[in-house]
């Protein structure tokens, strides 16, 4: 008897698996977390979202799950906070470090296809370094050098970029028709074109072309939608004007992933089947197909109505028409070898020894008698056998063959019923 295997531990593996749930869970939230600090800073753009809910607008909040497409789309606002899309950023490592660190989050290469052909995103320049969104305070100390956003424009294929602030004191606080900006920021390009959508006075938007068919929007300073900028001022209300006129029919997609989407066209739907469709059945070359088939139909019933054969015999009457082929063989051969009488002896004999290596074996009769043996079991059916064999055995060599053909039937009909019997 084998030994039974010991029971499986489930308590232990349970525990183990709970373990990794745990710790799924916490690298998940403390990744949630840290993302989110920025959204939620003042240098985030996380307060644009509400504000836009609050205002009943179709809005989301993409962070670069599943597929964006151009349908659903009516604006895409991409905040940058890599100044160097495509490359990996050096995470600090000191509290000072951290102060003065540029890119807050890293940004695949920014690459202008179909997708921004007819989509026109919004780009939203970098401004600060990460100390703002550290400490809450705004200081020029802070800021990013211009060479390192111009550096960004011109990887965005723009040509002869300028970027300008005003850093003095003086220059602090820009307040023109309710905008509000600290140290404000502007951009010129040649291929950059500032505009006002709604006729305030505040071109605080370009427009720039990359050749004749690709373009996008540039907000050159991100105090405008920034959460700290949307409660300065006016610009809460400019903003919302602004988004509002540049906004197409579909969402407002607030873009804050870490790779440049291409956005897709959804596939056309099927038009659904109609008689129409049937009707390209009757179009060439299928009336030559339906006529072929047709006629070859024609003929065949045709040709099956007016064949001359005789029906194919059912399998009730299998058994008699195999009895009458095999009488008509031996007539046949009787008749063919002018001997008929010597070669129904033959064939008799060779039945008989047939009939014995079935009833002893291969081992023969041993002297004992195959008739004793078989009267044994069913006499009467052996007295026909014997008077049948007696029968053949009595011919004639010049017997007719219609005798001889009755004497071998007779034969036949006595061997049946003895193998029936055995």
């Amino acid at each position: 008897m084998s030994e039974r295997a010991p029971p499986t531990d489930y308590t232990r593996i349970f525990a183990v698996l709970l373990l990794v749930a745990v710790m799924g869970i916490g690298v998940f939230a403390w990744l949630q977390r840290n993302s989110g600090d920025l959204d939620s800073s003042a240098t985030g753009f996380r307060g644009l979202f509400h504000m836009l809910q609050d205002e009943d607008l179709a809005v989301r909040w993409y962070v670069g799950y599943g597929d964006l497409f151009a349908e659903d789309i009516g604006l895409w606002v991409i905040p940058l906070f890599d100044t160097s899309p495509g490359a990996q950023r050096e995470v600090p490592e000191t509290g000072e470090e951290w102060l003065f660190n540029i890119d807050e989050r890293d940004r695949t290469a920014i690459v202008f296809g179909e997708s921004t052909r007819d989509m026109r995103p919004v780009f939203i320049l970098p401004k600060w370094r990460s100390g703002v969104r550290l400490t809450g305070k705004a200081h020029p100390e802070l800021l990013i050098p211009e060479a390192r956003i111009e550096a960004l424009l011109e990887s965005m294929r723009l040509r002869d970029v300028r970027i300008s602030r005003g850093e003095s004191a003086e220059d602090q606080v820009t307040q023109t028709d309710g905008l509000e900006l600290h140290y404000r920021q502007s951009v010129r390009s040649t291929n950059c074109t500032g505009f006002d959508p709604e006729d305030r006075g505040n071109r605080v938007i370009l427009m720039c072309w990359i050749n004749a068919f690709q373009r996008f929007y540039l907000i050159p300073d991100p105090d405008l939608l920034s959460n700290h900028g949307l409660a300065q001022g006016e610009n809460a209300s400019i903003a919302l004007g602004l988004l509002e006129a540049l906004r197409g029919e579909g969402d407002i997609v607030i873009d804050r992933s870490d790779g440049f989407r291409i956005v897709q066209r959804r596939a056309p739907m099927a038009e659904p089947r109609d008689l129409t469709d049937w009707a390209r059945f009757l179009e060439p070359p299928f009336p030559l197909i339906w006529t072929a088939l047709v006629g070859m139909a024609i003929l065949s019933l045709w040709r099956g109505a007016i064949r001359g054969a005789e029906p194919v015999v059912g399998y009730g009457r299998a058994p008699e028409t195999a009895r009458s082929v095999a009488r008509g063989a031996r007539a046949r051969l009787m008749a063919l070898s002018g001997n008929g009488a010597e070669v129904a002896k033959a064939y008799a004999q060779a039945r008989i020894l047939t009939l014995e290596r079935r009833i002893f074996g291969p081992q023969g009769a041993g002297g004992r008698s195959l008739f004793d043996s078989l009267a044994a079991r069913d006499p009467s059916s052996t007295s026909a056998l014997r008077a049948a064999l007696e029968q053949i055995n009595a011919l004639d060599s010049a017997a007719p063959t219609p005798q001889v053909v009755a004497a071998t039937d007779r034969f036949d009909a006595a061997l049946r019923e003895i193998l029936r019997d055995t």
